[in-house]
């Protein structure tokens, strides 16, 4: 965003995450795509609460994923750098644009 030249801010939606499932009973189990998008708009309409003039409001959001599964963020440090497996993951991005 620096390298536009236009003003902008950044805003943290006040949302929780983990309780979108983009309809999937087993979050790890949710089609990626579909979930980051969930999560990206989830955000973009709490964030849009707060807005006071127009704006382009642009959100996203991630995740990894390994052999089919989401993986969460680590609750701890511990968790973190406990290697999981020497093999290749995946990311999803989502993204979401309001006017």
């Amino acid at each position: 965003m620096d390298q536009t030249g236009l003003a902008y801010t950044v805003e943290v939606a006040d949302i929780d995450e983990k309780a979108i499932t983009a309809g999937f009973p087993d979050r790890s189990k949710a089609d990626p795509a579909q979930l980051t998008v969930a999560i990206a708009k989830a955000k973009a309409v709490e964030i849009a609460k707060k807005l006071r003039e127009p704006a382009l409001l642009i959100t996203a959001d991630q995740v990894a994923c390994y052999n089919g599964t989401i993986r969460e963020k680590p609750e701890s440090e511990e968790v973190f750098i406990r290697p999981i497996h020497l093999a290749a993951a995946a990311a999803a991005a989502g993204f979401s644009l309001s006017l």
